[in-house]
């Protein structure tokens, strides 16, 4: 669970509660004041997005190839996105699953 403490007090989420990444940083352009932070939370925000979004498509793809089960952890955390797995070699892929999965991942990649 995400939690906030501002001006001595605790403030978190509910379990089911959503907060959107823009919301949280109006929320703390309002707390800091500044627009300089506000800008910096801001870019901040986006890249973590963009970094969550390449992670999940990095997932999805991963979903579609039978036999990666015990290894799409090590994937992901190695190439993280799927422009990065695309870059690399056979070779690469096949020191983390093997030859013949990597095999199945390069022509997934290249379809």
């Amino acid at each position: 669970m995400i939690q906030f403490k501002v001006l001595g007090i605790d403030k978190s989420p509910e379990p089911d509660q959503t907060v959107s990444v823009e919301t949280l940083v109006i929320w703390l352009f309002f707390i800091t004041g500044s627009l300089a932070s506000f800008y910096l939370l801001y870019i901040s925000a986006k890249i973590l997005k963009q970094k969550l979004r390449d992670k999940r498509n990095l997932i999805n793809f991963l979903n579609n190839i039978e036999g990666l089960k015990l290894f799409k952890k090590e994937l992901v955390k190695r190439f993280r996105n799927v422009e990065n797995l695309r870059k690399a070699s056979k070779e690469e892929i096949a020191q983390i699953v093997g030859k013949k999965l990597a095999n199945k991942i390069y022509l997934s990649l290249v379809s």
